[in-house]
């Protein structure tokens, strides 16, 4: 466990989710010396320290770092499946970029668009639509040409965020983005972060945001 403890410091760095290991030692409210023997093996993580880990950082796969089993972070189980399309009645509707700007703030509603629908409803239960990924910023975690099953809409002013998680933010200035939120350097701002070390994090003014939407899952097309 201790070892994959290491790994997971590692790719936190990578995420810029933390920026030290200081930072850690002090989210996990323990000092840098014992922080040390658990990258050593020296002592072993505790139970209410796993515990604390995925409180703070949600994406964490608490299986995978007891037992190696699955992925290490939630977002990367992407499901790898044959996609189907069905009627309005029986599917989730593939949804272009642009649609994201013409739903109402707070509603799951489109504007009128000929959409596709997948048979997805029963691996996605609460999802209103899906998108398809554009670019590289993302990856590995979410490639061009995944498809992302979202929430319903939330305006910003009744949203409050699980900082290190990964949201769809609708953006008056920015588009439509994909990305890591983490806390802003003021309380009017958000950070948003990349998967992808070649792109810098940005902040963004949160009157700058109509609509934030949560991401139930990740389609990948086999």
């Amino acid at each position: 466990m201790n070892e994959r403890f290491v790994e997971l410091i590692k790719v936190l760095k990578d995420r810029r989710l933390i920026v030290t290991q200081q930072e850690l030692a002090l989210i996990l409210d323990i000092d840098t010396t014992y922080l040390s023997r658990l990258k050593s093996g020296d002592r072993n993580l505790s139970e209410s320290l796993i515990s604390l880990l995925v409180k703070k950082f949600p994406q964490i796969n608490s299986t995978w770092l007891l037992t190696g089993e699955g992925s290490m972070l939630k977002e990367e189980e992407n499901k790898a499946v044959a996609l189907e399309e069905t009627t309005k009645e029986n599917g989730i509707p593939l949804i272009p970029v642009e649609a994201i700007a013409g739903i109402p703030k707070g509603s799951g509603d489109f504007y009128e668009y000929d959409f596709q629908y997948y048979n997805l409803k029963m691996i996605f239960k609460y999802a209103k639509f899906l998108i398809a990924v554009s670019g590289d910023s993302m990856t590995p975690n979410y490639m061009s040409g995944d498809f992302i099953a979202c929430r319903e809409a939330v305006p910003i002013s009744d949203f409050s965020f699980q900082y290190g998680k990964v949201y769809l933010l609708d953006c008056k200035e920015n588009g439509s983005l994909l990305k890591i939120v983490q806390k802003g350097s003021t309380k009017e701002t958000i950070k948003a972060i990349s998967i992808n070390p070649n792109y810098a994090p940005f902040e963004i003014p949160k009157e700058d945001i109509n609509n934030i939407f949560m991401i139930e899952g990740v389609i990948r097309k086999v």
